[in-house]
């Protein structure tokens, strides 16, 4: 289940993509004309401004940074600086584009009047406005990964660039060696300021430690410390044993107290069980246990062998009740002993501490002095290698720029760059078209797709007809002036579609649209000519009394009598439905002009109509009515419909006037409501490629025609 819905997933993420793509392509075809003008306008541009704009020549050269085993001395923090750095590099780069040393440059080349610098006018410039064009003219870059800087100026005279690229390495040579030996000389001087000043405290600080040893008797400070810390730690061992030896010893003498004298009990201490007396005296009486128990294999117990046997082995365990007994008066003097022991370890400790404490006291002043002392010691020959180097410094050529590519005059201009600014000027105009193609259609609130449309209502599209052309010279009539044409398919389409609705008794359609200029009398009459040339009997009646339409569609004659007629009683019902030309279908036109018509059509006057057997025979019936948003008069013929297609011009209707309409619609209980979508763009229309071409066959009509 879970790889299922993994692949559905993914489908449904695929389709949306095609459709974002799809619906691009077909933005971009709606309003071709757009991203055209705006590339005719981009090139145009661009031709302009390359004959506008004047010819520039640059002039470029290459400076080495060299590298070298050299320290230079700052000023501010008396540190070295290693030329190998990127930073360095950097640093170098940026140097040549300073504004004191540009400025300079303009001075020493008169930039301000040069013509071929800068166009002349009255007012002339401002030096900002000079050091601003400079710096746009010139570029000073590091090549990636190597020691070289790349200069490099444009003007319009190939011999001003090659002037700008010289003075701009010439000043910078001289301002680099200005500025370096002031730094040498001024850290020479700062430098022997701050040697005076530590040596003096050199000898303060020395004189401070040494007043401090004869005060304090601390010559030898060090080594008493030593001492007492190497005592510290032997007699904290000591302690550690002696307490070790004092804890196991008191358990042995609560164990020898708790016996009571009884050695049986007393056996049962380790130390006592352990002593040599002890185990030598058990071990006697082991082996004369054995020798009596071979005796009494060989002889009574009233033998005299055995009964002096047994009286070694009384003696035997005497001795050893004896013996233990000793070992436990022994426990009880070693318990004493180790104890007096501990604490005499422990006192001497107490008074190496105090001894060390005493020492510690005398030693944090006598520290802090030796430190500073020391610390003075080592700035102040610290200083003394720094002033020696800095008066080396000074007398070596403290320049690390060499000059390889001397700059040359350009032969050829390298602006304006004709092939970049078109080429610039041909994607401009594409994809700006594209994106003010998208722009516009983002603010275009109308439906151009079938997708759009069902997207935006919720509703289906029962069928797209594409824009005929040829429309309003044949009266809007494709399915009989040109039946193998696009919009004639659409019709037929949106026949097969309401065929395929289920029919109960006979089918009642009405066609209606939000507004006017939609075409809805256009879709209502041709799916009336459909629906004859399949066989079915067709009614098409002209229900927009207020601006009738269908006669003119179909040429009929003005002034018949029509539903007004029959509805205000002046004419029966079998006398108001007209034949034509067209096999199956009849027409019923609105008939006489009347300022009454709302209250015509709101009773059950129509219903009436509609039951009347002179409509009975018919299998469909077409209404075309008015629109809903412009009068009421199409919602009172819903309840007699059994499918209202909802006609929306592709490109023309916005969306919030179609919800306006079904929301009417529905409102009047609608029961099926689908949508027709008129005039949409060949390209929408026809999305796969299929084309409609006039052939030799025989129409829907039964006539032969020839392509």
């Amino acid at each position: 289940m879970r790889t299922s819905k993994t692949k559905s997933t993914y489908q449904d993420e695929a389709a949306y993509s095609v459709w974002n793509v799809r619906s691009l392509v077909q933005i971009l075809a709606d309003r071709a004309w757009l991203p055209g003008l705006c590339l005719v306008v981009a090139i145009g541009l661009a031709d302009i401004y390359l004959l506008v704009t004047p010819k520039t020549y640059a002039c470029s050269a290459i400076l080495y940074v060299e590298q070298r085993d050299q320290k230079v001395v700052s000023i501010e923090e008396v540190a070295q600086q290693d030329l190998e750095s990127v930073d360095m590099m950097k640093t170098v780069e940026q140097s040549l584009i300073t504004d004191d040393l540009l400025f300079r440059v303009i001075n020493t080349n008169h930039l301000a009047d040069n013509p071929d610098f800068l166009p002349q006018r009255p007012r002339g410039y401002t030096d900002d406005e000079v050091l601003k064009a400079l710096t746009q003219r010139l570029k000073v870059k590091v090549r990636r990964g190597t020691r070289l800087i790349d200069i490099t100026a444009e003007s319009r005279s190939p011999e001003l660039s090659q002037k700008i690229v010289k003075s701009l390495i010439a000043e910078y040579l001289q301002q680099n060696m200005n500025q370096r030996a002031e730094i040498a000389t001024s850290a020479n001087d700062f430098l022997y300021q701050e040697v005076n000043k530590l040596k003096t405290k050199l000898e303060k600080s020395e004189s401070d430690l040494e007043a401090y040893r004869e005060q304090n008797n601390a010559v030898s400070l060090e080594e008493k410390q030593n001492i007492v810390v190497d005592t510290l730690k032997d007699l904290n061992v000591k302690l550690g044993e002696a307490r070790s030896l004092r804890m196991k010893l008191q358990s042995d003498v609560a164990e020898y107290r708790n016996a009571f004298s009884d050695p049986l009990q007393m056996r049962l201490i380790s130390s006592v069980a352990a002593d040599p007396a002890v185990i030598d005296a058990q071990s006697r009486v082991s082996d004369q246990e054995r020798v009596i128990a071979g005796l009494a294999q060989h002889y009574r117990p009233e033998h005299p062998k055995y009964v002096d046997a047994q009286a070694q082995l009384a003696q035997l365990k005497s001795n050893l009740n004896t013996a233990i007994l000793a070992s436990g008066a022994q426990i009880s003097t070693a318990f004493d002993s180790a104890y007096a022991n501990e604490q005499k370890i422990e006192e001497a400790l107490k008074q190496q501490e105090q001894q060390a404490m005493q020492l510690d006291k005398i030693a944090i002043p006598y520290n802090v002095l030796l430190r500073t002392a020391e610390a003075d010691r080592s700035l102040y020959q610290s200083m003394i290698t720094r002033l020696k180097e800095t008066d080396i410094t000074r007398s070596l050529d403290l320049i690390p720029v060499r000059l390889i590519a001397a700059p040359r005059l350009a032969n050829e201009p390298v602006g304006p760059k004709t092939a970049i600014v078109l080429t610039l000027s041909v994607f401009v105009g594409i994809f700006g078209g594209a994106g003010l193609c998208v722009f516009v259609s983002s603010l275009d609130a109308s439906m151009r797709s079938v997708e759009e449309a069902e997207d935006a209502l919720g509703l289906q599209v029962l069928a797209s007809i594409p824009q005929c052309k040829k429309e309003r010279k044949q009266n809007g009539l494709p399915m009989l002036t040109q039946p193998f044409s696009a919009a004639s398919e659409g019709f037929r389409s949106l026949r097969t579609v309401l065929e395929l609705k289920e029919i109960i008794d006979r089918q009642v359609i009405l066609f209606t649209s939000s507004s006017s200029g939609e075409g809805k009398t256009f879709c209502a009459v041709n799916c009336a000519i459909a629906l004859s040339q399949q066989g079915y009997k067709t009614l098409l009646i002209d229900t927009d009394l207020r601006n009738p339409s269908v006669s003119k569609r179909l040429n009929l004659a003005p002034g018949r009598p029509g539903l007004t007629d029959c509805l205000s009683g002046k004419i029966k019902s079998d006398q108001i439905i007209l034949r034509t030309n067209i096999s199956e279908l009849y027409v019923i036109t609105a008939g006489s002009p009347v300022s009454y018509a709302a209250e015509l059509i709101s009773g059950t006057l129509m219903e009436d109509l509609l039951k009347d057997p002179a409509l009975a025979s018919y299998d469909r019936i077409v209404f075309d009515t008015a629109p809903v948003n412009a009068v009421s008069d199409a919602l009172h013929f819903v309840k007699h419909a059994t499918e209202i297609c909802l006609v929306v011009r592709a490109g023309f209707t916005p969306v919030n006037a179609v919800h306006r309409a079904l929301m009417a619609l529905q409102g009047a209980h609608a029961k099926d409501i689908g949508v027709v979508l008129n005039r949409i763009a060949a390209v929408r229309y026809n999305p796969y490629g299929y084309s409609f071409r006039k052939t030799a066959g025989i129409s829907e009509t039964g006539v032969v025609k020839v392509g």
